[in-house]
């Protein structure tokens, strides 16, 4: 009896292992950082977006960058689940054009969603654009004195943080790089992070 219930924790231990695999978990301790030059991932120093996708915020990529590690850089709760600190994330191009699409559908066509104009949700997006990898989204729609230059990163990190959706999604240690854009129509912003690993 005892080499039978032996047996039946191993196989469930070996199903576990591979299920995890086949999902994309398990390896979350930030050891699969993404390789320069592959799929999208980039430098982010050597990122410059145009003015229309920042929203006039100077160095918008590499400040946007500093802000999300910096907030995964300190464990925190997120809608009560804890998360222990994470590893700093990376840019990627291919995440960036998905989220540039969306900003602007968003800014162009006046309305705030992760389901685009065309019926699309942020993983059929960010496929689209050959990025192969786990795919997540963080939205913020900074409106009025918020929109301004100097005020939409503080405020969208902090939207992020304060909603448990979102604040999983920037603490998630399996999401290795993000691309951005900023995208304003009158007075609002539109605020699109595409997250992948």
């Amino acid at each position: 009896m005892k080499s039978t219930n032996r047996f039946a924790q191993l196989t469930l231990v070996a199903a576990s292992a591979m299920l995890l695999t086949a999902c994309g978990g398990g390896g979350g301790d930030g050891s699969s950082a993404p390789v320069i030059g592959q799929n999208g991932a980039v430098d982010v120093n050597t990122v410059a977006l145009p003015a229309g996708q920042t929203c006039g915020v100077g160095n918008y990529a590499q400040a946007l960058l500093a802000a999300i590690n910096n907030a995964r850089a300190q464990a925190r709760s997120c809608g009560g689940q804890a998360y222990a600190a994470a590893p700093a994330m990376g840019w990627n191009s291919l995440l960036t054009q998905a989220a540039v699409g969306h900003s602007t559908d968003m800014a162009s066509k006046g309305f705030f969603s992760h389901t685009g104009s065309d019926g699309r949700g942020y993983s059929q997006r960010i496929e689209s654009t050959g990025y192969s990898g786990f795919p997540s989204e963080v939205l913020s729609n900074p409106q009025g004195t918020h929109s301004a230059a100097g005020q939409i990163i503080p405020q969208s990190m902090a939207s992020w943080l304060a909603s448990p959706g979102h604040c999983a999604a920037i603490m998630d240690p399996a999401l290795t790089e993000i691309g951005s854009a900023c995208v304003k129509s009158g007075s609002k912003a539109y605020v699109t992070v595409d997250l992948g690993g």
